[in-house]
This record gives C-alpha cells, structure tokens and sequence, in this order.
C-alpha cells in the first residue's frame, strides 16, 4: 500500500491531484484545513492512500444459513452497495469471511461442550445440560447424570433434578454453627477484601446476643482499611453491642487476657489480597495472639473457581476452622465454587443471602447450596 500527502487550495483540486498520481481507486484517508508559510494563506493537506498489492479471492466455507447482509460492518455494506474501489471490496470480503468462521466456531463450541449429552435419554441429557450450565466441569455432570440414568428407577425431570442437586453436593462438609457454652469462645474472621467479613460478624455476633442470650464483645483489628474500624463500631453501637479497636497483635492479645467475662468475643481482621503476603503474615500473627477457637475464612461465591482456590490456598497458613460463604444473592452460578469444594474439602459454617443484620445469614446446609447451585431460574431456562 502506498500512502501520499497531497496539499492544494481546496477539496475539489486536492482530488483532481490525487486522481492524476494514484488513480480512481484511491482512498483518502483524512483532511484537514492548514496554513501555508508562505502568505498564511489557508490550504487543504489530503492524506491518499492505494493498494498496490494483488486482490486475493476468498472462498466461504459450505454453510447452511449463509450470513446476513444486516450482520455485515458498515464499512463492509457501504463498500458493497457503492463499489468504491478494490481496497474497500477488500475489506467486505473479509469481514464476510470472519463473519462465517465466528459462527461455525460457536456452533463447534456448543457441540463440543455437550458432546456427551446424545449417549444420555431425554431426562438424564437435560440433568446434563443443566448441570454444565451451573459451571460444573464436564466429567462431574456427565457422571451425575450417568449414575441417575444406571438407576433405571427414575421416571421424571422433578425426581431427576432432586437427585442430582444430592449427588452434586454430597462431597461438601457441613460444620455446626457455634453454641453457647461454659467456657469464652472467641471467633476470628479473615480473608480477602471485599468478602463481606465485617458484615457477617455483625449478624453472627447480634445473633449470639439475642438468640443465646450471651455477653458479647466485638474487637475490630483492621488497622488498613480506611474508615473499617469505623464502619463496625457503628453496626456494633446500633446493635447495642460493646465494641473495643486495636492496631496491634499486643494490644489484641492483653484484651483478650483482660475480657475473661464474655461468653463470646469476635474479631474483625483486615482484608488481604490472596498475593499479598505482608498483609496475610500480619492476620497470621494476630490469630497467634489471640489464639481464637474458630477461625472462619469468609468467601465470597461470586468469585471465580480459580481465585477461590487461591484464597483458600493463601489463607491456608493460619489453618481456618470452617467457611462462611457470602453474596449467595450475587452469583448467577456456583458450579466453578462447588468443584473448588470438591478439590479443597474445607466444612462450611454460614452461608449469607444479603446485606440484611441479621436476617440473611443461616447455618450451611448442602439442600440450601444444592438449590443456589440448580436454582429454579436455571431450570426454567434450560430445561424445556
């Protein structure tokens, strides 16, 4: 391609000029309104451009449903209709072709994604199907669905589902929510920023106030995040329970020593990224001094499998108890979180489902996270 500067008293010239050099098919590729320096006189520089190289021909692959010309780029119908010149026909050929190939790549892709789903009878393909788009890998949906086809005692979509929302969720350990008993029991909260740990401290403490009737202090040890001391001790001043701050691992361990009358005493930990470990090894010398009997690692299920197997393996060190998994309303699928459960068999406490003190927090059951894994606005949509 050959790229000229042409520069003339005004439009209709400049053309006239690029006509002469380059020929009619020619693209002009901008203008703009200059001065010469001579005079100052006022000028327009045209920026031309032709395609010298040879116009190759492309051949669509056989399709059924052959691209529709409204699917095309603007610049590709306008070169179609008008038929400038060769660059632009040039250029809605491909954009055709790459029309076709993005098509026929998405329909392998469907293909291959269910590939296994033809060997499986109606009902078990579309257990099948549903479980592939709650994001469970292949080969956990197909077995799934391959146990309840063996069976031969399932005759309906309904008795299917159920048994697969057990058989998806048998593999996650459920651990007892605290009781109240007759020793102090103190609760640490850790994990990643933005995981909802200060909010589910907050209902787990108000809970264990008003429900088990219990002498509960809140201790806020998140000297990084900016107004988060703050943001507890408003939730615990509203909440009408007492509420101590720390910047240290000391101070947090001679409050601990000097709070022998609680029944339960929780602590607020600063967030941390998965790859910080500076902010991990402060978290981790903080639960060395208070040495709490539950440490929950709150995670949130909208994360991805990845990061959440990240988390998990970061925060690892300081050898939680237990999970409490939030944003339930959040997540639109937790299939990629169960098959991290099912890599990483860590107990999981709590489970929240908002913002709501205390309402939306519950104790772990598998029957509740198998329904947010197969919720009915998937089934609906997927199974016809």
């Amino acid at each position: 391609m050959r790229i000229k500067k042409f520069i003339s008293k005004n439009l209709k010239e400049g053309k006239a000029k690029i006509l002469q050099e380059l020929g009619e098919d020619a693209v002009i590729l901008s203008t703009r309104t200059i001065q010469k320096t001579e005079g100052g006189i006022e000028a327009i520089e045209i920026v031309a451009a032709i395609d010298d190289s040879p116009l190759k021909t492309f051949k669509k692959p056989a399709k059924k449903n052959s691209t529709k010309f409204s699917d095309i780029p603007f610049a590709s119908k306008y070169a179609t209709e008008r038929g400038e010149n060769k660059f632009m026909r040039a250029t809605a050929q491909i954009y055709d072709e790459l029309n076709v190939l993005k098509s026929m790549v998405s329909d392998i892709s469907e293909s291959v994604k269910y590939i296994h789903s033809n060997v499986l009878p109606d009902i078990f393909k579309d257990i099948y199907v549903c479980l592939r788009k709650s994001e469970l890998s292949e080969e956990f949906s197909l077995k799934i669905a391959s146990e309840l086809s063996s069976r031969g005692n399932i005759s309906n979509f309904t008795e299917a589902l159920s048994e697969a929302r057990i058989l998806a969720t048998e593999h996650i350990i459920i651990k007892e929510p605290a009781k109240r008993e007759n020793k102090r029991i103190i609760s640490a909260f850790i994990g990643p920023t933005g995981s909802g740990k200060t909010t589910s401290l907050i209902k787990l403490a108000l809970v264990s106030k008003l429900l088990l009737k219990s002498n509960v202090l809140v201790i806020s040890a998140d000297a990084n995040k900016v107004g988060g001391a703050e943001q507890l001790q408003t939730l615990a001043s509203v909440s009408s329970i007492p509420f101590l701050s720390v910047n240290t691992h000391l101070e947090l361990k001679n409050i601990i020593e000097q709070e022998q009358s609680r029944d339960f005493i929780f602590i607020d930990t600063a967030g941390a990224s998965p790859n910080d470990n500076e902010g991990i090894e402060k978290i981790a010398q903080m639960m060395k001094e208070s040495k709490p009997d539950n440490i929950y690692l709150v995670q949130s299920v909208t994360m991805s499998g990845s990061s959440f197997l990240k988390s998990l393996s970061e925060f690892s060190n300081m050898n939680p108890d237990s999970l409490i998994l939030t944003k339930f309303d959040e997540a639109p699928n937790i299939g990629e979180i169960i098959m991290a459960l099912k890599e990483n068999q860590i107990p999981v406490s709590y489970i929240t489902t908002g913002q709501k003190i205390p309402e939306e927090i519950e104790p772990a059951s598998r029957k509740a996270i198998s329904r947010a894994l197969l919720n009915d606005e998937l089934i609906d949509k997927y199974y016809k």
